[in-house]
């Protein structure tokens, strides 16, 4: 369904897992019919935990749905799978589970996370918050602060071998992240980090 590449794609570019930016406030209108709206009967596990997650991810994981990734029990025979114009069956699997559920017809992408509280994430008002495919999906992510964010704290953990700790490194941390965003250049962020970590 490629919910999980979903959520590895914002842990690994967001460092956010869904857990941390769900938001039960976001519009259902996306949720699949793979997902039950009462599991286990109780229609309010559903509204209060399922919802917060599968309402933002699903509309943002949708630029995957030409995308499926073939294997074998031989890590080493893997191949990516992608269907341009023709959505993956897997995106229309166990669609008795809750017929009235989103049927997914392309790779037509929105970011329902603009608003509420995880606009907090600091999405680039210049983008349109829509798109199709996995690129200007991307496209939206990296142009997003927590983007940056993540990936100066990850140059900065490489470095100075440790987490952020206190309020001295969340400053450098918050400079470092500012720069990165005016030219995205890596080898900055990684120079700035061991500048500031340097005799430790």
């Amino acid at each position: 369904t490629n919910r999980s590449m979903f959520r590895f794609t914002m842990l690994n570019h967001l460092c956010k897992d869904l857990e941390l930016i769900k938001d039960p406030t976001r519009p259902s209108d996306r949720v699949r019919q793979d997902a039950s709206r009462s599991p286990g009967g109780d229609s309010r596990v559903y509204f209060n935990n399922c919802v917060g997650c599968h309402a933002g991810m699903e509309p943002l994981g949708q630029a995957y749905a030409y995308y499926n990734f073939e294997y074998t029990d031989d890590p080493e025979s893997g191949a990516l799978d992608y269907t341009p114009g023709v959505v993956q069956p897997k995106y229309l699997i166990n669609s008795s589970v809750f017929k009235d559920g989103y049927a997914t017809p392309d790779d037509q992408w929105d970011n329902y996370w603009r608003e509420g509280p995880n606009a907090s994430l600091g999405w680039d008002s210049s983008l349109p918050g829509t798109g199709y495919g996995a690129k200007s999906m991307g496209e939206e992510l990296a142009n997003s602060h927590a983007f940056a964010e993540c990936q100066v704290t990850k140059a900065f953990q490489a470095v100075c071998l440790r987490a952020p700790v206190d309020s001295a490194d969340r400053s450098k941390i918050a400079e470092i992240t500012s720069s990165f965003k005016s030219g995205y250049n890596m080898k900055n962020v990684f120079a700035q980090a061991a500048v500031h970590c340097a005799g430790e």
